[in-house]
C-alpha cells in the first residue's frame, strides 16, 4: 500500500501500535520496518489504551520515552496519535506534533471542512496538526468505514526531514 501511495504522489504516514512492551525494543522494531521510508514519511505513535499494558497502568511517559528516543535515533519529531480526552489528560511534551482524535457521533460521513470539536482544548496543544473526526467516514471508490482525517500543516514534508536533535 505504502510503494502504491508513493507511485501515486500520496502524502505518507508510518504509525506504531505501543503495546507496552518496553519502549526502546518497540521503537526499534519500528524504525527498522519503517526504514525506507524515513524522509519520506510521517512517523507516529499511536497511543491506546486496548491492548497496551502500559497504557492501562496510565503510564504516559512510556509514549514520551519511545517519541524521544525516535527522535534521538532519526532527527525526526514524532507525531502522538491519541483521543482528544487524553491530551488533557496528562502532562504532555507538546515539542511533538499532536494527531488528535474526536467524534460527533457515529453517523456516516463525507469529507467536513471544518470538523466538530468540544471547547475543552487540546491539553498541552494548541491544536493538533492532524484532527481525526469519525471513525464512519464514507468516500467514493472505498466500501466500509473508513478513519476521516483534517490536516492542518502547510507543508506535509518539513514533519518527514530530520532536523537538528534538540534533546
Amino acid at each position: 500500500q505504502i510503494e502504491s501511495a508513493i507511485i501515486h504522489g500520496k502524502h505518507i504516514g508510518i504509525y506504531h501500535y505501543a503495546a507496552g512492551g518496553g519502549y526502546e525494543k518497540e521503537a526499534d522494531h519500528f524504525l527498522m520496518v519503517a526504514g525506507p521510508y524515513i524522509g519520506r514519511a510521517i512517523l507516529v505513535l499511536d497511543w491506546e489504551g486496548e491492548q497496551n499494558a502500559e497504557f492501562q497502568r496510565k503510564n504516559h511517559e512510556y509514549a514520551q520515552k519511545w517519541l524521544d528516543y525516535v527522535y534521538n535515533k532519526t532527527g525526526i519529531r514524532p507525531f502522538i496519535y491519541m483521543s482528544k480526552s487524553v491530551c488533557r489528560a496528562y502532562r504532555w511534551d507538546s515539542d511533538y506534533p499532536l494527531w488528535c482524535a474526536q467524534y460527533k457521533n457515529a453517523a456516516l460521513t463525507g469529507y467536513i471542512e471544518s470538523p466538530w470539536t468540544d471547547a475543552k482544548g487540546f491539553g498541552a496543544w494548541v491544536k493538533p496538526l492532524i484532527f481525526q473526526y469519525t471513525s464512519h467516514g464514507r468516500l467514493n471508490g472505498y466500501n466500509g468505514n473508513l478513519d476521516l482525517d483534517k490536516a492542518y500543516m502547510a507543508d506535509w514534508d518539513t514533519y518527514c526531514k530530520p532536523q537538528e536533535v534538540t534533546k
